[in-house]
This record gives C-alpha cells, structure tokens and sequence, in this order.
C-alpha cells in the first residue's frame, strides 16, 4: 500500500483503533474486557487482571465487614495448623490429626479422623466422617 501515507495529514487526529468485540468484520473477533477494554479469554467477560483485582477487592471488603471468609474442606482433607470453624461458630486451629476407625455421630463406625483443635484457653476433639465438610478459614 504505497498510496497511503504512514502518519495523519497534518491537522488530522489519529485514528482510534479498536478490539473488534462484536466479530462484525469477517473472521475471529477479539473477546473484550468489559471492565478494561483488553483482551478476554473466550467464554469470561473480564480479562485475568481484571478477574483477580475484583476478588482482591472482594476479599477486603469482606475482611473490613469483620465477615470472615470461609472455604468449605473436606474432614480428611484438613492439614495441622489449619483455621477451621467450629460447630459453636468458635475459630480454632488444628493442633492434630489421626485418622482410622471411629464411632461417629451417626452411631455407627466407619473411616473417620479425630481432629484436635485449640481456640484460646478451650480445646476439643472432633470426631468426622472424612467426607463431612468442615468451614476451613482465610488467612
């Protein structure tokens, strides 16, 4: 194309280029970001950048309401040291584990863990069902 010239007639603005988000012209379209206008993965509306801000926010936002941000885990999925929510909605943190066979709330026994637990002055054992799901906390 030598007709054209490389830069704007004088007086002219450039041209705004554009992501070419509804596919209109013929061939692949670009997937936009609907927060910032980049590139997007196909099937999402944010690009990666915009997806991890938001739950940044999120998670402060939930941090400043005194809400505590709870992850659903697996009882035999637990590690020592790990943050978990009580029955009483106490925090407390893991002091050890032992798995094997347990007379279970159900009263039955079955495959389970014995999970020690400490909260302040208080401590406990838990006896679980490693399917039961125990709210394990953010920190």
């Amino acid at each position: 194309m030598k007709d054209h010239p490389l830069s704007p007639p004088s007086g002219a603005p450039p041209e705004d280029v554009r992501v070419d988000v509804g596919a209109w012209i013929s061939g692949p379209g670009v997937n936009a970001c609907q927060r910032c206008g980049q590139p997007a993965p196909d099937g999402s509306d944010w690009c990666g950048a915009c997806e991890n801000e938001d739950a940044a926010e999120a998670l402060a936002a939930l941090r400043g309401s005194g809400e505590i941000p709870r992850f659903p885990v697996a009882a035999g999925d637990v590690n020592e040291g790990d943050v978990i929510i009580i029955d009483d909605g106490t925090r407390a943190a893991i002091t050890d584990i032992r798995r094997g066979d347990f007379w279970l709330t159900t009263g039955q026994h079955g495959p389970g863990v014995a999970i020690g637990w400490q909260s302040g002055s208080s401590s406990g054992v838990m006896f679980r069902r490693v399917t039961d799901l125990l709210d394990r906390v953010a920190q």
